[in-house]
């Protein structure tokens, strides 16, 4: 079993999506090492989910999204789409939305072992192939 941080390389979608992972499991009764380990693994990806909430939020503002006055966007009636100027902004949106998930993003971290994870009184296996998928989990 390694103990050695690396370099670990994802798309931010993919980043995104293990930091949601993490929460879980960080919730869960641990082994001291390995809750130690699950937390500074979220607390990297909660940075990389800080800057893409950022860069989200310009690009709704550059895409003509309408503000709510409150920091957020209005949304259409009954629904949680957001409202645009126009039907180019909102497409303009989804492409670069869509372009913003696929960009790489990497943390130094050292990945979970399965073997650590096996005294948790149990896992959702979305999660666990979550972080797999994204490297965390060896």
């Amino acid at each position: 079993m390694s103990e050695q941080r690396q370099d670990v390389t994802m798309t931010a979608g993919l980043a995104q999506a293990a930091w949601g992972a993490l929460g879980p499991i960080g919730q869960t009764s641990l082994p001291a090492v390995t809750a130690i380990r699950v937390r500074r693994i979220h607390r990297a990806l909660q940075g990389e989910v800080e800057d893409l909430t950022e860069v989200r939020q310009q690009i709704l503002t550059d895409s003509g999204a309408v503000s709510d006055g409150n920091g957020g966007f209005e949304t259409e009636e009954g629904s949680d789409a957001i409202k645009f100027d126009s039907d180019t902004g909102a497409e303009s949106a989804i492409r670069s939305m869509s372009e913003l998930a696929e960009t790489e993003v990497t943390i130094n971290v050292t990945p979970i072992h399965l073997d650590e994870l096996m005294t948790a009184p149990t896992l959702r296996a979305d999660s666990l192939v979550i972080l797999e998928d994204a490297g965390l989990l060896v």
